[in-house]
């Protein structure tokens, strides 16, 4: 596509702006997997630095979103703010997995959430797809699921939500899936 636009291939405003955006879109899904990979060889080898410290959530929320809204995509917002003790670059990464994960694989609608209750913070990012098959739930959250010679969901590299779950650990939170009013929510 990039070629396309060197070699003036295109000629109206309309199409050099599809063009422009899908390659916006593809380097950040790029850099998605490229960050993905690194945290996967950082968490496996020398460990990763979390460096925590009160977080304003709805600013980590936005700052995840805004790529997102740049290519086009709709998320709807809701909830509440408030301030957790958290790393909030590696919650962010969480959060970009989770919408890229509902933007790639779920329905036409996608939502992110914040709620509190109980001293708990949950941010649910949702979409109105399918859900996730019966089958695939228990390894869900493992990295480099393959059945076969393909990742457990097509169009992955099968690290997405393998990352997110742990960096979530290391937070010293959890990431979890439930499905229910026929949507599906990763719940961190």
């Amino acid at each position: 596509f990039a070629e396309i636009l060197a070699d003036g291939g295109a000629e109206d405003r309309a199409t050099a702006v599809e063009v422009s955006q899908i390659i916006a879109n593809e380097a950040a899904e790029m850099t998605r997997m490229v960050d993905d990979l690194l945290a996967v060889a950082r968490l496996e080898s020398t460990g990763l630095q979390i460096e925590l410290s009160p977080t304003q959530v709805t600013d980590v929320v936005e700052s995840a979103i805004l790529p997102f809204e740049r290519a086009g995509l709709k998320i709807k917002k809701a909830g509440v703010d408030a301030i957790v003790s958290t790393d909030a670059a590696r919650l962010r990464h969480v959060l970009i997995n989770l919408i890229s994960n509902a933007a790639r694989h779920g329905g036409p609608n996608i939502g992110v959430e914040v709620s509190t209750g109980d001293g708990v913070v949950d941010i649910e990012v949702w979409d109105d797809g399918e859900g996730v098959p019966d089958d695939q739930l228990e390894r869900l959250f493992d990295t480099f699921i393959h059945n076969g010679a393909a990742t457990l969901m097509t169009g992955t590299l099968g690290l997405g939500l393998g990352v997110a779950s742990r960096l979530m650990e290391l937070l010293g939170g959890k990431l979890v899936y439930q499905r229910f009013a026929q949507k599906s929510y990763f719940i961190v």
